[in-house]
């Protein structure tokens, strides 16, 4: 992620990171989904942060593709996969994300780093079962396996 994006209140990086990320969109050549839906985070975790990093990018990336940016689902819970293990972040409870609102068809699903896939995968699942037909995951960042770091 940017320097301070994430953790130091930098939220005008959202702005140039979601170009970037639909840059990426476009040259992948995937279809072009029905909507934007990022992934959510926690109130409290939102309160105390001031903004959601996720859903900054996903409505910089709706806009710059002319898509409409849903705020679909809802986190549950006040567990942070930050610091946990590849096995506990696998073993995320499928309950953690709801769909709230419902969308039909193709859904890009945004995020902002991508570590084990366990987040995208339970947001995915929750998303298919409300209704969606597609999903595709855009993230920032990845985070390097574990030993593959230069």
């Amino acid at each position: 992620m940017p320097n301070g994006f994430k953790t130091r209140g930098r939220d005008e990086i959202a702005g140039p990171a979601g170009m970037m990320m639909a840059d990426a969109f476009r040259r992948a050549g995937w279809s072009r989904p029905d909507a934007v839906v990022s992934v959510p985070m926690t109130w409290l975790r939102r309160l105390r942060r001031g903004y959601d990093q996720a859903g900054l990018l996903g409505h910089a990336v709706a806009r710059e593709l002319g898509l409409p940016f849903v705020r679909a689902m809802r986190r549950r819970g006040r567990g942070a996969q930050v610091g946990r293990s590849r096995s506990e972040r696998l073993r995320l409870p499928a309950a953690t994300f709801a769909v709230r609102h419902p969308v039909a068809g193709a859904v890009l699903l945004i995020d902002d780093v991508f570590t084990t896939g366990a987040t995208a995968a339970s947001c995915a699942r929750a998303l298919l079962g409300s209704g969606a037909k597609e999903i595709d995951v855009l993230t920032f960042a990845r985070t390097p396996q574990p030993g593959r770091i230069p």
